[in-house]
């Protein structure tokens, strides 16, 4: 049973990988007007001139959207900063009505951290275009509220997800060592154990997230200690990435 469980995730995870056709672009300047995905000369997302917090995406496209914080009858204009790794696709919150702000129009944002990388997850379609794309936006935001974008990207591939800060597609090789890498027991009511094989040889942290991008654990582990207690947290799904000093590796985890 154990061995058909890894060999399912790992199905699961190469046809994401061998799928996403990632558009990356680097932002220069830090305060740009707004995002163009497509490099098209048309913005998907405006940045409202002169308060780089506030987005605007009010006709648009008709499916352009942020990632929210709350329900379509509080906080529906604040989005859910999130931390690398999340999945972008459809199950997340979409209930914004055109526009945003990421400090919550001054009255605050509980997802948001000051002077810390932070991801908005996005959904939109192009200008004459009715299919879906999700991407994300990287930024931060500083003691005095200024906003710094630092750059986006998107899956070209209609209707597929990314992960907030995923930049390239992985080639075969790099599918391959991934793989190497086994969590089981999955589904996992307890503990959860990481066999490394030969893809890590030294120390690495872990961080272990929730559907909403919220970090619910995180702690550093020894590859040759490799075991992680996740009794304390509720049923469901959830994602675990792993860091060494050179690699960053994500895995999907169902907690029952």
């Amino acid at each position: 049973m154990k061995k058909i469980t890894l060999l399912i995730i790992i199905l699961l995870i190469k046809s994401f990988q061998s799928n996403a056709q990632i558009v990356y672009t680097n932002i220069p300047d830090g305060i740009p007007a707004g995002i163009d995905f497509n490099s098209d000369g048309v913005f998907e997302f405006q940045i409202q001139p002169g308060n780089s917090k506030n987005i605007m995406y009010y006709g648009l496209g008709a499916s352009n959207n942020i990632h929210a914080l709350g329900s379509a009858s509080s906080n529906w204009d604040v989005p859910n900063c999130v931390a690398a790794g999340v999945v972008v696709n459809g199950g997340n919150n979409w209930v914004g009505l055109g526009d945003c702000s990421i400090d919550g129009w001054g009255a605050g944002n509980s997802s948001l951290t000051v002077n810390v990388d932070e991801f908005l997850a996005i959904k939109f379609n192009f200008v004459g275009n009715t299919n879906v794309f999700y991407g994300w936006i990287r930024f931060s935001i500083n003691s005095s509220g200024i906003v710094t974008y630092k750059d986006y990207a998107y899956n070209s591939n209609a209707s597929q997800q990314i992960l907030t800060g995923q930049t390239t597609s992985l080639s075969l090789s790099e599918i391959n060592e991934t793989d190497k890498i086994l969590i089981y027991p999955n589904p996992v009511r307890n503990i959860l154990h990481i066999d490394f094989g030969s893809v890590i040889t030294e120390n690495v942290s872990f961080e272990i997230y929730n559907t909403l991008g919220q970090t619910v654990k995180r702690n550093n582990l020894e590859f040759n200690l490799n075991e992680i207690n996740v009794s304390d947290l509720n049923k469901g799904m959830y994602f675990l990435r792993l860091h060494s000093a050179n690699q960053i590796i994500d895995k999907k985890i169902l907690i029952e």
